[in-house]
């Protein structure tokens, strides 16, 4: 348990050894430890990769459906047994402990989210740099003789918008800006120097609403 206890330094860690050399139990070990120490049962997933139905999914799947149906924020603890059955396993971990990679993560699934929304309007969807130091909003809605919608992810525990951010600088010409961040408890707005205010939406929540558009249309389930 003092890998994980050691909060200021990232890592993954991972329990190597044969088979029945009792790495299966140490982890039944920790998430008692975590349970014990009053973490919610919900923030601890354990998958065995070794299952014959898990082998055929892909990671991001597994995760993915976990978080939409128990646990919606990623601050959770992830135990997988045998997980050397999962292909590209290690390349995927990186996404994890790495929040730069990570950030391309979200911000790709949220434009795929965007470009299939706005798919059948006479919309682009893509990129623009701008501001003072000519930095780059991830992704722009554009629509013909209308005002853009700016989207800009900050997919991080802290997500700070600095006032010569493109997306502030835009945003004047702009008939939304939204700022797309990691943690549920960081939404409502962002107050700019001039007094406009930019919005605010944790990712899960965004990818949702914008998943239940796709299926829903505008006016949600009927």
């Amino acid at each position: 348990m003092k890998r994980l206890d050691q909060q200021d330094i990232r890592r993954t860690v991972v329990l190597t050894g044969t088979r029945r050399v009792g790495r299966t139990i140490i982890e039944y070990q920790m998430i008692d430890t975590l349970l014990q120490r009053g973490v919610a049962p919900e923030r601890i997933v354990f998958i065995s990769l070794d299952h014959p139905m898990l082998k055929l999914s892909n990671l991001s799947d597994i995760l993915d459906c976990y978080h939409k149906n128990v646990w919606p924020t990623q601050d959770a603890y992830y135990f997988f047994d045998e997980i050397q059955y999962a292909s590209g396993w290690d390349k995927w971990l990186k996404t994890i402990y790495d929040p730069e990679e990570l950030d391309k993560v979200v911000e790709t699934a949220v434009y795929k989210h965007v470009a299939a929304f706005y798919y059948q309007q006479a919309t682009r969807v893509g990129y623009s740099r701008g501001g003072p130091k000519d930095k780059e909003v991830d992704i722009v809605v554009d629509y013909p003789n209308i005002k853009k919608i700016l989207i800009e992810v900050k997919y991080r525990e802290q997500a700070p918008i600095l006032n010569d951010d493109a997306i502030i600088e835009l945003s004047k010409e702009a008939s939304a800006a939204i700022i797309v961040t990691k943690r549920a408890d960081d939404f409502g707005t962002h107050d700019t120097p001039d007094g406009r205010q930019l919005i605010r939406i944790p990712a899960f929540a965004l990818l949702y609403l914008l998943g239940n558009a796709e299926k829903y249309g505008y006016r949600g389930k009927e």
